[in-house]
């Protein structure tokens, strides 16, 4: 019987049937094989690298080809809902955690055309950021603003966001970007915003338990906003994209009224 072995995973699985997918075969075995459109070939968040048996694997359907022409992936890389196995295989899922996600929705958002969506623009930063700064060593600023930019962060990512950009103290998250109604952006929104205050309290917390912070405890401000805006803008030549319309800076400008929509 043909074998799937996971790398990293220390699993050998069993195709029971030859017109399984290698997703399919990953949800029999309850391997949690991440597939953000359901497992049809809309995303690539399945993906994954064969690292051995490459003989062993199904031509690519159209769908897959249009999508890895792309993307540029080499022979290895993988859609595991396009993907037949005829023969023992070794592979690797490359997807595995929220932040993997959002990197490559990122990675994404470089070669689509510039396009107009509805989305949920999260932005967070420290309360009085200044006085914090001057009541702690420069290195120790820096330690404690990236154990804040992890720690909200997370929040963003768990909550089907992505990290669009970090500007001082302030991070910036966008949601709506996979396509997700703006109903359901601004309820991600709203449960990452909570997430956000629990995740600081959690670190506030941890840094007066180890002496880590001089003065008061740290606060955060959130605003937050869905509007239709133009995403995926490039300059010329470069991979980097940008936001724009009124939705971001009316958004950074509300950090003082938390949760302000408009829709």
């Amino acid at each position: 019987m043909t074998t799937i072995v996971y790398v990293g995973e220390d699993k050998a699985l069993s195709v029971a049937d030859p017109a399984m997918t290698i997703l399919d075969v990953s949800i029999a075995h309850k391997i949690p094989h991440v597939r953000a459109c359901g497992g049809h070939g809309r995303c690539t968040t399945c993906r994954l690298r064969i690292c051995d048996g490459i003989q062993n694997v199904s031509a690519r359907t159209p769908r897959e080809l249009e999508v890895a022409n792309a993307l540029r992936w080499d022979g290895f890389t993988r859609l595991a809902c396009q993907t037949r196995v005829s023969g023992d295989v070794t592979l690797e899922r490359l997807i595995r955690s929220p932040a993997d996600v959002s990197c490559l929705q990122l990675e994404e958002a470089s070669i689509v055309p510039p396009q107009e969506r509805t989305l949920a623009i999260l932005f967070s930063d420290i309360r009085s950021f200044t006085p914090f700064v001057e009541a702690h060593l420069a290195y120790d600023v820096v330690h404690i603003l990236n154990r804040f930019f992890k720690a909200v962060g997370d929040a963003i990512l768990t909550n089907n966001g992505v990290i669009y950009q970090y500007v001082g103290d302030q991070i910036v998250g966008l949601f709506g970007v996979g396509g997700d109604p703006p109903e359901k952006s601004c309820l991600d929104t709203i449960r990452a915003g909570l997430g956000m205050l629990a995740a600081l309290n959690d670190l506030n917390a941890d840094c007066r338990a180890n002496s880590e912070q001089r003065s008061r405890s740290a606060s955060e401000r959130i605003s937050a906003r869905s509007s239709s805006a133009w995403w995926g803008i490039r300059i010329t030549g470069s991979s980097r994209w940008s936001v724009m319309r009124s939705t971001l800076p009316a958004a950074s400008k509300m950090r003082t009224r938390p949760w302000a929509r408009d829709s």
